[in-house]
Order: structure tokens, then sequence, then C-alpha cells
């Protein structure tokens, strides 16, 4: 199984993820970043008073069945109260849409999950979601969270306090279970509806991170029945049920199989859990899934109605990224945004809004790079690793991207040059940081190679310090609607004219994050997260640990200097390590975006990550019918931050 726990029982690891979903600081001194006070922006405004509101006609009629309990009954008493978009919805319909293959989870997570606590829409404050209050110290070595009175799960049982230390100390915990990260969270049970979580080591990123996420998917009267700790007889039941052992089964039931895209929160109808719409069916049996609505979810709109809205949500299995922008264009779905929305492909959709009957809607993408060029600086070749480490080398050859050209043939016309840098949307952004470099200039990039100490041979090609020709492979993930092979075969053109050799490796993603795990690749490149917030997103800014990275030997290095594979880095790494330490160990917004601004000069200095283009404002899809769609109404502020639970059909 080894579900990863680091913090919040919810992996911080996002390597086969599409985008991101980080949260931007801001730089406003005496904002409180735990505060539960409401704001003006929020879209939880607290208990409706005297609740009687209504319910979709299917559950009303399970009411009058005496097959559910009446609504009054099923709600908390201080249930969410969501703000529409637009106006009160109307019950019904099926939500149409798609999953990229049944691992797509990154999609069902963007659009259904309840994390403990949320960020408020101008991503400064965090906010309660699960939790109905929750308060941390001051250095983020202790977290209380606050439950919601008379909140169930889906089948109707109670969440309470037990859920959480379950889900805490006895899976993310359980070393046969997960992998228990350095800093150990025990979760200590107050009351029915109060649970402390206390740090073995403080880090003030520990909520922020994952949100909570993890705490609020195991239920325990449900999964008791496959925890060793908890059924006497668990080995009858391990051979009743096929599997090889405990941990399997456990799997199965509630979590994931090591080794498998197989994850229990979105693929087994069985498990309960507090999202608007449950799986009905197997996924990844068939072409297609379905996700129901939950009769005891806890959120209401203004009026005390219910949520969600809409009935049924119907997943499209789709192997093909081509075939998804084919459905798209001919109006097969009702929502989405997705896999097929970039700007390659936005005028094959404009062309088809008529007869596909949809509508664009802009979404923020916390994306701050189309394609990053990431020099693997820890390479365990001793050359490769010193020709990557020269700073004139990466420079030079920065000066000798035609990123203007890039940007017409590969992207549209749409994007500008940009670094490895925050967005222009984020608090820590940095014209001179996102700009350096960026001009295209082959007098500047011979210049710097030549600095480097590469000189040209007969033929043009620049010559290593072992006296061959400096050539490697540029690793990317292929078989994308993005075609990255598009901008990287412009950038091998463009090296190849300052002889340099770049030859390109198309690989499966999960295959090059690996390689990346393993420190085995040349040079490769991926998507630029981190543009809004890299404080909680610091990938390319630094090589933390939790993330892909520029140099997996020093992150190795970071955690145990004396591990096989650890490799020394240099003074400036260290330095942005101990900075980041200080950051976690601080819940003073103000101090965080003090130390992450040092890290970011730290970055700036040293160019250790090439960038191509800046990622422009994202797109998603909508049926004319489907409304309170919840578009961003803040620059800063990404597509999942508003609940879809609101959103409905109008005819």
């Amino acid at each position: 199984m080894n579900q990863i726990s680091p913090r919040s029982g919810f992996p911080r690891r996002r390597l086969l993820q599409v985008g991101g979903t980080a949260a931007a600081l801001t730089a406003l001194p005496g904002c409180s970043l735990l505060s539960t006070a409401p704001t003006s922006n929020s879209s939880s405004r607290g208990p409706a008073s005297g609740i009687q509101g209504k319910e979709a006609p299917d559950l009303a009629q399970q009411v009058e069945a005496g097959k559910l309990p009446p609504l009054a009954e099923r709600l908390p008493k201080a249930p969410v109260v969501i703000t529409p978009v637009e106006q009160i919805g109307r019950y019904g319909g099926k939500w149409r849409t798609a999953l990229l293959g049944p691992a797509d989870a990154a999609w069902l997570d963007q659009l259904f999950s309840e994390p403990m606590v949320r960020w408020n829409p101008n991503m400064n404050e965090l906010l309660p979601n699960v939790a109905e209050s929750f308060e941390a110290d001051a250095t983020g070595a202790k977290y209380t969270f606050k439950l919601r009175e008379g909140m169930r799960w889906s089948d109707g049982e109670p969440f309470t306090a037990d859920d959480v230390v379950f889900a805490q100390n006895d899976v993310y915990n359980n070393e046969e279970l997960s992998v228990v990260g350095d800093t150990v969270v025990t979760a200590t049970k107050v009351d029915e509806l109060t649970v402390t979580l206390s740090l073995s080591q403080p880090d003030s990123l520990w909520l922020e991170s994952g949100l909570g996420s993890g705490l609020v998917t195991k239920p325990k009267h449900y999964l008791e029945q496959f925890h060793k700790k908890y059924n006497s007889k668990i080995n009858d039941l391990v051979k009743k049920e096929g599997a090889a052992d405990w941990v399997e089964l456990f799997g199965r039931k509630g979590g994931g199989i090591e080794g498998t895209p197989y994850n229990a929160v979105w693929q087994n109808p069985e498990l309960p859990r507090l999202h608007a719409w449950g799986p009905a069916t197997v996924l990844g049996e068939g072409g297609s899934t379905a996700f129901v609505r939950n009769p005891y979810y806890w959120k209401t709109d203004t009026e005390g109605n219910q949520l969600p809205y809409i009935d049924t949500v119907e997943f499209s299995i789709i192997q093909d990224e081509e075939v998804m922008l084919l459905k798209a264009q001919s109006g097969q779905f009702d929502m989405h945004f997705r896999h097929f929305n970039t700007s390659q492909n936005k005028p094959v959709l404009a062309d088809g809004r008529e007869k596909g009957t949809y509508r664009f809607f802009d979404t923020s993408p916390e994306i701050m790079n189309n394609a990053l060029i990431i020099f693997n600086l820890s390479h365990k070749n001793p050359v490769r690793r010193e020709i990557f480490n020269n700073l004139d080398f990466r420079i030079g050859l920065s000066y000798a991207l035609n990123r203007d050209e890039i940007i017409q043939v590969a992207h549209q016309r749409q994007g500008e040059p940009w670094q490895a840098a925050p967005r222009p949307e984020s608090p820590f952004y940095d014209e001179a940081f996102a700009k350096q470099y960026t001009e295209f200039d082959l007098a500047k990039a011979n210049e710097h190679l030549d600095k480097a100490g590469y000189r040209k041979d007969g033929q043009g090609r620049r010559i290593g310090p072992d006296g061959k020709p400096i050539a490697f492979n540029m690793a990317f993930a292929a078989g994308s609607v993005a075609k990255p092979s598009d901008t990287l075969e412009l950038v091998r053109k463009h090296w190849q004219e300052v002889g340099i050799d770049a030859r390109l490796q198309p690989q499966e993603r999960s295959l090059l994050a690996s390689q990346n795990e393993s420190n085995d690749s040349d040079v490769y490149a991926w998507e630029g997260d981190g543009g809004l917030n890299p404080t909680q997103v610091p990938d390319w800014y630094f090589p933390d640990p939790a993330y892909l990275t520029f140099a997996r030997g020093w992150s190795i290095w970071s955690e145990d200097p004396k591990a096989e594979d650890a490799m020394e880095p240099p003074s400036e790494i260290k330095r942005q390590f101990d900075l980041y330490d200080q950051v976690k160990a601080t819940t003073d917004r103000a101090k965080q975006v003090e130390l992450t601004k040092e890290i970011l000069k730290i970055a700036k200095e040293n160019f250790w990550v090439m960038g191509t283009v800046l990622t422009p404002v994202s797109y998603g899809i909508a049926s004319e019918r489907f409304r309170n769609v919840p578009v961003p109404v803040d620059p800063a502020q990404p597509f999942y931050q508003i609940d879809v639970c609101q959103s409905y059909f109008n005819s």
C-alpha cells in the first residue's frame, strides 16, 4: 500500500500531476494565516439559522419511503453555506466529463476533494471546511481541529475525532501501510469533536501542504474491519477476499495498491466519504463510471437547499488526449478544463463552439512555465555534472533560445519569454528574475559558452572537459496534446546552432519521474509549477526532496548526508535548505515571505533551472446549459477553490 504521509496524511510529491494546486501567499502583515474569522471573500458563511431547506426530489422520495432520515437529521448543526456565483440552482441532471484513463485521480481530486481546511478566494487565509474551526501554535508544532456537530459519512455514520485519530495513528503512522516521513504526526482525541495533531518537529507548512485532506478519507467504522489491530480474524478475511496479505486488503478497501494506479478513495464504491458525489461503479471496469449524490453532504446554498444540485457526474474513460479533444469539440462534455485545454487547441475548440453549444471560461494557472529545461546538477557522471554546473554554460544556452519563435510556432502566439520564476500575479513576482537571459542573442550565447571554456572544433561542435563533443539526452513526457516535442524540437535546433547536441528522448510520464527519483536523467523538460506560491511549491527554486528536482543527489544529502546517493551541495544550496527550515519553523506570514524572497534571490543569482514561455491564463469549456461555473474572479485564484457542488443545469 505504502501511502506517503510526510505531512497531513496527504502526499506532497506531485510527480504525475498535470497542473498544480498550490496556494499563493501574500505579504500582508497582520493577516493571520490560520485565522478562522469570516472574511468578505469567504465562500463559507457559517451556519444557516433555522435550516428549513429543500433537498433533491429523489432524496425526498427516500425520506417519504423511510429509507433516509429527514434532511434536518442529515445535515450538521453548522453546515457550510455556499453563495452561488450566479444564482440559486435547480436539482437534477447528469454532468458529462472525462478521465484520461482510470488513473486520472488528479481530475477527481480537483473536482471532489473536501479537505479539513481550505483557502479563501484570495488565497491569503486558511478557512474552515470539514473542520468547523482550527488553530495552530506559533511554530506549527501543534494543530487543533473542532469538527462539525452532526456531520455524517455518506452511509449516515457520524464523522468524529475517532476517524481523524484512526487515519493518522493507525494508517499514516503504520509503517506497513504508509511511508512515514521524518516528521512524525500524532493525533490525540480531546473529545468527540475535538482532535489535536502534534508534530515531532515544527512545520508551519504542514497544514497548508495538504489542507488535512488525508485525515478525512479514512472512516474508522468501515476500515477497522480490514486492519489487523482491530480485527483478530484478519487472516480469515484476507483469504476470503483473495488478497496477498492484510496490507493489500486494506489498500483495496481504503488506500492504494503499490505499483498500481489504484486509489480506493475514487474506486471503491463501498468506502464511505464526505464528498458531494461518490462512485456508484468500480472505476476501471468499463468505458465510463458514474458518481452519484451523497445524501449526507454537509453544504447548502444561501436558502438552505442541500447541495449538490446535480444528480450524477459521469466520466468517460478515454485513453487518448486527441480523442478527448474531439469529444470536447463535438459538445460531449458539459464542463471540463483538463488535458485538452492548451493554447494549441483553443482555435480548434473555438471553431466548434456553435455546433457543440459550449462556451469558454478562463481559469488561472498556477503553472509559470510551459516547458522548463532542467539540467541534472547532481549528475552521476562527473563530466556532465561539471558541464551542467557551469553557470556560463547555462546562460549561454538560454541566450541561444529564440523564445519568440517558440511562442509563434509551438504556442499559437500565446505567452511571453519567461524563466523559472514566479508569475506576474504572484506576490513574489520579480520581473528581473523572470526576464533574465531571455533575449535571443547568438553573440551573447557564444560569448558565454566560450567563457565557460567549451570551444568549438572544426565541425562547429562544442568540446567538453573530456575532449569529446558535448551531447546529452533531453527527456520529455510523450503523448501529450500540449506537444512538448514542438517546443523542444526548436530548442534542439537553437542549441545546435551554438554547437550543442541535445537528443530528444520521449518517455512515458511516470518513467521520466522515476528516472529523476533515481538521479539517472541528463536533462529533462517539465511544466513549471510553483508560479503563485514558491513557499508551498519550491520545486524549481531549490532541490526540495519532496518534489521533482534539478539535483536529486543534493536533495538526498539534505535528508541524510551519509546516504549512499547523497552529494554535498554548494554553499548556496545549503543556505536555501537552512532558509526553508526557518520558513517551516514559523507561522508568522511576514517572516515566511521574507525568508522565501531570500530563497528566490539565491535561485535568481544561480540560475539553477531554465525557462522557455510563461503559461498564459488557461481556459475550460462549459455547455450553455451548465451554470454556476465557478470561474475565478481574481487572476491569482485557482479554479478549484470554489465549490462545483453549486453547478446546475438551467433546463
